[in-house]
């Protein structure tokens, strides 16, 4: 995990390719299914909420891929190693169960073990910032620190945008 050791640019890089790949061939299927569907006059999931939020998360992956490149500070990695794991775990854990469930077309998974993980990091930040150690910080470790939580906040968000995408496709019966 970045943040805590260093990364190899070239793996982040071809693990955001990877996802916008993915994200394109989806928009082709969508395509297709769509014009398919035009002639079946009855209702069907609109792939369109589904494929904006999941563009979203990319973008929120981006983004943290690029705060990721240079480690944190050593006087934080000790005290934000064990959040951003657990933030990177359950995040890991909700995304596999949500492709899981939208495959299956049944219910998403809840979000109170990926709610919890971004508390709990939030929490460290704050502590951080009343224990008075980010004004020790250089600009760019502490812009980084800034792009990390805004990406978070958004990826949280998307979480719950992706929850109603999976629960409305599940709700639905397309055969």
């Amino acid at each position: 995990m970045g943040f805590t050791r260093p990364v190899d640019p070239a793996v982040i890089l071809h693990l955001q390719d990877r996802i916008g790949e993915a994200l394109a061939r989806l928009g082709l299927v969508a395509t297709e299914t769509s014009h398919e569907r035009m002639a079946w006059l009855g209702p069907y999931a609109d792939p369109a909420p589904l494929q904006r939020t999941l563009l979203r998360l990319r973008h929120d992956l981006v983004m943290m891929g690029r705060s990721a490149l240079v480690p944190l500070p050593d006087s934080l990695k000790a005290r934000l190693a064990l959040p951003l794991a657990n933030v990177v775990k359950t995040a890991h854990d909700f995304l596999r169960g949500s492709a899981l469930a939208l495959r299956a077309r049944r219910a998403p998974l809840l979000l109170d073990a990926v709610n919890k993980a971004f508390e709990a990091y939030s929490a460290e930040i704050d502590a951080l910032r009343s224990d008075g150690l980010l004004r020790e910080l250089p600009s760019d470790a502490l812009e980084r620190i800034f792009t990390l939580g805004f990406s978070l906040e958004g990826l949280q968000k998307d979480f719950g945008d992706l929850v109603r995408c999976i629960s409305e496709r599940a709700r639905q019966r397309i055969t």
